[in-house]
């Protein structure tokens, strides 16, 4: 049960870290 819980939560914390990488590359161009 926990297992299940910690999984899409890393996977929304990759998103967000993700868009945040590539937020600044689209605005810099």
């Amino acid at each position: 049960m926990n297992n299940n819980f910690e999984k899409p939560n890393e996977e929304h914390f990759l998103q967000e870290l993700a868009a945040e990488l590539v937020r600044p590359q689209i605005m810099k161009n």
